[in-house]
C-alpha cells in the first residue's frame, strides 16, 4: 500500500514544480508582455491618427475644419503621453526600459517637426509644408513608426520565448514523470513480488495449521504469527478462537461429567421411588377393599332408611287419626260445659224465686 505513494510522490513533485515554472513564466507573460503589447498597439493608433490628422490639416481650406482637426491630433499626443506612462509601469528588463527611453525620444523629435508642419498649415503655406514634409516629418514618422515596431516585436519574442520554454519544461516534466513511473512500477513489482511471497508463506502457515487441527482433532496447534500485519492479526485472531474452542471443549467435559454423577443420583432416586410407587400401590388396594365394604354397608343403611320412612309415615297417619279424636273429645266437652252453664243458671233463678 506504501509502493503507491511513494512511486507517485517525486513524480508529483517533479511535475509540481515544472508545472509551476511554465505556469510562472506563462503568468509573467499574461502580466506584463501581453499587456505592453497591448499599450504599445494602443500608442500605435494613436500615433497613426496624429498622423491622418496632420495630413487633413495640410489639405483642409477652412480655418475650423483646420482647427477640429489639430484638436484630434492633441488628444492622440495626450494618450501617447499617457501611454508611455503605462508602458514605464510595465517594464520588463533594461531593454524595454532602453526602447522606452528611445520611443519617448524620436516621438518628441516627432511633435516638434509637427509643430512647424501645422504652424506653415495654418499660414496656408503649401510649399513650405511640402518642404518640411518630405524634409523632415515623414522621416521623422517613420522613425517613431520603426521604434515602435521594434518595442512591440521585442515583447513578443518575449512571449513566443516563454511559451517555448513552457512547451520545453513541460516536455521535460513529461519525459520525466513517465522515468519516474517506470522506476515507481519496477520497484512495485519487485516490492509486490516479496509481498506476494509473505502472503503466501502467512497463508500456507495458517492453511497447515487448520488442517492438523482437522485431521488430527489436537486443539493445543498454534498458528505461527509472522509480524503485525493483515495476516499477523488473522493468525493471532485464529489462535484466539481455538484457545476459547478448547476452553469450552474443557467446560463442556466438566458437565458431562457432572451430569454423568446427577445421572447416576438420579438412577438410585427412580429406584426408591418404584419402592414406594408398589408400597402406594398395596395401600391403594387395601383402600379399595374398605371401600366396598363400606358401599356394603351404605347398602344396608339405605334399607334401614327406607324401613325408618315407612314407619314414619304410619306413625303420622296414626297421629293425624288422634288429633281428629282429641278435637271431638274437645268439643263433647265444650258441649257439656255449656249444657252445666245453663243448669247452673236455671238452678240460680230458681234460688232467686224461692
Amino acid at each position: 500500500m506504501l509502493i503507491y505513494p511513494c512511486g507517485c510522490l517525486p513524480a508529483r513533485a517533479i511535475g509540481g514544480f515544472m508545472a509551476r515554472s511554465a505556469l510562472g513564466r506563462l503568468d509573467h507573460v499574461h502580466t506584463s508582455t501581453l499587456p505592453a503589447l497591448q499599450t504599445l498597439n494602443a500608442v500605435e493608433r494613436n500615433f497613426f491618427l496624429i498622423r491622418v490628422n496632420a495630413y487633413a490639416h495640410v489639405v483642409a481650406d477652412q480655418a475650423d475644419r483646420k482647427a477640429a482637426l489639430e484638436a484630434n491630433v492633441q488628444a492622440a499626443r495626450d494618450a501617447v503621453a499617457g501611454l508611455f506612462g503605462d508602458i514605464e509601469k510595465q517594464l520588463i528588463d533594461n531593454t524595454d526600459r532602453t526602447l522606452l527611453e528611445t520611443d519617448r525620444k524620436v516621438f518628441a523629435n516627432y511633435l516638434s517637426i509637427l509643430e512647424e508642419v501645422l504652424a506653415a498649415s495654418r499660414a496656408n503655406d503649401l510649399p513650405k509644408v511640402r518642404d518640411i514634409v518630405a524634409s523632415r516629418w515623414k522621416p521623422a514618422g517613420d522613425e517613431v513608426a520603426a521604434n515602435l515596431k521594434a518595442h512591440t516585436e521585442y515583447h513578443k519574442r518575449l512571449a513566443d520565448e516563454a511559451r517555448a520554454q513552457a512547451a520545453v519544461d513541460e516536455r521535460e516534466g513529461r519525459w520525466i514523470s513517465w522515468g519516474i513511473i517506470v522506476v515507481g512500477a519496477a520497484l512495485m513489482f519487485v516490492f509486490g513480488a516479496v509481498l506476494v511471497r509473505d502472503i503466501g508463506r502467512g497463508i500456507l502457515a495458517l492453511e497447515h495449521s487448520v488442517l492438523r487441527i482437522g485431521n488430527e482433532l489436537d486443539f493445543t496447534v498454534r498458528a505461527p504469527v509472522h509480524g503485525r500485519d493483515e495476516l499477523g492479526e488473522m493468525a493471532n485472531a485464529f489462535n484466539g478462537l481455538i484457545e476459547r474452542l478448547q476452553s469450552n471443549l474443557r467446560d463442556i467435559q466438566q458437565s458431562a461429567s457432572e451430569v454423568a454423577g446427577a445421572a447416576g443420583m438420579l438412577a438410585t432416586t427412580s429406584g426408591e421411588v418404584a419402592i414406594a410407587s408398589e408400597q402406594q400401590s398395596s395401600a391403594a388396594a387395601s383402600m379399595a377393599a374398605s371401600v366396598e365394604q363400606m358401599t356394603v354397608s351404605i347398602s344396608h343403611v339405605g334399607d334401614r332408611a327406607s324401613e325408618t320412612s315407612t314407619l314414619a309415615h304410619a306413625s303420622g297417619q296414626q297421629a293425624s287419626d288422634g288429633r281428629q279424636v282429641i278435637e271431638q273429645t274437645v268439643g263433647d266437652i265444650n258441649e257439656i260445659a255449656s249444657v252445666v252453664h245453663a243448669a247452673s243458671g236455671h238452678l240460680e233463678r230458681l234460688g232467686e224465686q224461692g
